[in-house]
């Protein structure tokens, strides 16, 4: 009954013992059931175990932001920052939920400090050079383009998204012509059901305006 299976076996383990990687695991079996709330609860002891630890604060800022609490996620991913400055999913993490919440300046910094810590890392790359190309107040589309087109390179155009990224680049460089190309690239390699967001920057690269998020 005890190893039932994985939810039950964690369970055991805090019963047995508290500690903060009995929490996490707990936590992590109940996020994958579905059961969030009770998964926040799990990561906000482990965080309490562990407060020197990033790990627990991400796992716990990812619930609270799966459940709307997103003030509450910003402030344990800025305590994930200060507890290990370098590690860069915790830059990477706060920088681009600063990004969703419109905060581009003060995601910057972060979104950089990320990548300098993970330059093979990719998805990382990709949001810096998505914010270069596309913000309102903190774009520099030269350097989004450069970056983008390693990016191609790398996934050897096969990845919509840095196909997009590069798309974004050039037409906020003016130079649509050769935006469209990659944008309705990017738009042949995602499923029908995702493709409303990317056909209306086609259209506007068509037009001759670039992307720019917020306007």
């Amino acid at each position: 009954e005890t190893w039932r299976d994985s939810r039950t076996l964690f369970a055991h383990a805090v019963a047995l013992e508290e500690s903060s990687v009995a929490h996490t695991n707990l936590g992590l079996a109940l996020e994958a059931d579905g059961e969030l709330a009770a998964a926040e609860r799990h990561h906000a002891r482990a965080t309490e175990l562990a407060p020197a630890l990033a790990g627990p604060r991400l796992n716990r800022a990812r619930v609270l932001g799966a459940l709307g609490r997103r003030s509450e996620a910003e402030a344990e991913l800025a305590a994930a920052v200060a507890a290990e400055p370098d590690l860069a999913e915790a830059h990477a993490q706060l920088g681009w939920l600063l990004v969703e919440e419109g905060r581009d300046a003060e995601a910057l910094p972060h979104l950089r400090r990320a990548h300098e810590l993970a330059p093979e890392h990719l998805a990382i790359a990709n949001n810096l050079a998505w914010v270069l190309a596309t913000s309102a107040t903190v774009a520099d589309a030269a350097a989004a383009r450069a970056l983008a087109e390693r990016l191609v390179d790398s996934s050897r155009g096969q990845q919509p998204a840095h196909l997009e990224t590069l798309a974004a680049a050039l037409a906020r460089l003016g130079r649509f012509e050769e935006a469209v190309p990659w944008q309705a690239r990017a738009l042949e390699c995602v499923p029908a059901a995702a493709r409303g967001p990317l056909a209306e920057r086609l259209a506007l690269y068509r037009s001759g305006r670039p992307y720019v998020r917020g306007r």
